[in-house]
């Protein structure tokens, strides 16, 4: 699955993982936030991906740039582009 989804998109392999970051921060703490040792967590348990912590660093940044997450103080929220996502 994986595969084609990198297949059909113009990014790279981390493109892909955003929409799995995304959808842990909307439903674990849209409002409160939630640290990025709590994101690899529940990527784990939900999604059985093992991520290293500089690795989602840099799905986070990709997140933000494209509007779908903020960040405050070490928390990780959703930004309000992203509500439909």
């Amino acid at each position: 699955m994986a595969k084609s989804l990198y297949d059909n998109r113009n990014g790279d392999i981390l493109d892909i993982l955003v929409p799995f970051v995304v959808l842990i921060v909307k439903n674990e703490g849209p409002e409160a936030g939630i640290t990025q040792f709590e994101i690899r967590k529940e990527l784990r348990k939900n999604y059985n991906l093992k991520i290293p912590l500089y690795v989602l660093k840099s799905i986070i940044t990709r997140a933000k740039r494209s509007n779908y997450l903020k960040q405050k103080s070490k928390k990780v929220y959703l930004a309000e582009e992203a509500d439909q996502f």
